[in-house]
């Protein structure tokens, strides 16, 4: 079994009923498939970016399941025949043995004083030195 997150766009003309109704169907859809609902996230009010199916509110439901990879392709086809769910998406989570891993970058020692001071006076240069060669420069 793999862990997914299921993530459904629902009609946001349900009444409060009718949405309780529509996620218990959608669990249900997943507990037919033979997957264990592992965590569901209540369904949230949003406002849509663009307008799906002339509506531009939304509820948000999220959760995240087990299942068989065999299985998520029937899940997908119930998914689709549900009317009041305008959009859905089904992505496949990672382990944590699987995440890439990150590595820090090595800390650069800072320069001493002394480092400081002498390229400056190394490279020290005269005003006078600069207007003269600025003036020559002009001149020609």
């Amino acid at each position: 079994m793999r862990k997914y997150e299921l993530a459904c766009i629902i009609n946001v003309e349900l009444s409060e009923t009718e949405l309780a109704t529509a996620i218990k169907k959608i669990t249900g859809f997943v507990a037919e498939e033979e997957g264990k609902i592992e965590k569901e996230m209540a369904p949230q009010k949003r406002g849509l970016k663009y307008p799906i199916r002339k509506k531009s509110e939304s509820f948000l439901f999220s959760t995240d399941f087990l299942l068989n990879p065999e299985k998520l392709e029937h899940l997908t086809k119930k998914l689709k025949t549900e009317a009041q769910i305008l959009r859905f998406m089904v992505l496949k989570k990672k382990k944590k043995s699987e995440a890439p891993i990150r590595r820090r970058k090595k800390a650069v020692p800072l320069k001493s004083e002394k480092e400081k001071t002498h390229f400056a006076e190394k490279n020290k240069v005269d005003i006078m030195e600069i207007d003269k060669k600025i003036d020559e420069i002009l001149s020609e």
